[in-house]
């Protein structure tokens, strides 16, 4: 397909949501290949990063070759259990910061202060909680996923994030 089409950018969502599926060290290794053979800008999504279960979590962003080429895109709502208070964060080089920038101040005029004292919070006083919940929300996938086993429902043990995607054929 990259040979084919030659995607200028490609999108990341890992964990991804509804499956909760990870890459693997292998699977983030040859998509840096890739990534850097054929000169890709990524649009890396990692709402879920911080809710990644019993397997090591491998963003593209870690690779510094291509850093210049990442757009990581992140947040805190997810991280710190804040439903519905929505605050995220780019990281990125300078000229995609200024493009986004670009469209970003007439789209959106600031998060709202409760969002931004909650993130505050959660990163000065709350990081040990982060890893009890992931705990709980292990504890919880387990169960529904013995459940959706116990009564024959084909099903995919996810890794990250705090979704079950059952098949429903």
């Amino acid at each position: 397909i990259i040979e084919k089409e030659k995607p200028k950018v490609m999108v990341l969502s890992y964990p991804s949501n509804p499956t909760g599926a990870i890459l693997s060290k292998e699977e983030s290794c040859k998509l840096h290949k890739i990534i850097k053979e054929n000169n890709i800008i990524v649009i890396s999504d990692e709402m879920y990063a911080s809710l990644c279960f019993e397997e090591k979590y491998y963003s593209i962003a870690q690779f510094e070759d291509i850093k210049d080429k990442v757009i990581l895109v992140s947040g805190f709502s997810k991280m710190f259990s804040m439903t519905g208070l929505r605050i995220g964060y780019v990281c990125a080089n300078d000229e995609f910061i200024n493009s986004i920038i670009k469209v970003h101040q007439y789209n959106v005029s600031c998060a709202p202060s409760i969002c931004q004292w909650g993130a505050y919070a959660g990163l000065k006083y709350c990081m040990k909680d982060v890893d009890c919940m992931k705990e709980e929300f292990i504890k919880r996938r387990d169960f529904v996923y013995d459940r959706l086993k116990y009564m024959s429902i084909d099903t995919y043990l996810p890794n990250g994030a705090f979704y079950m995607f059952p098949s429903i054929k």
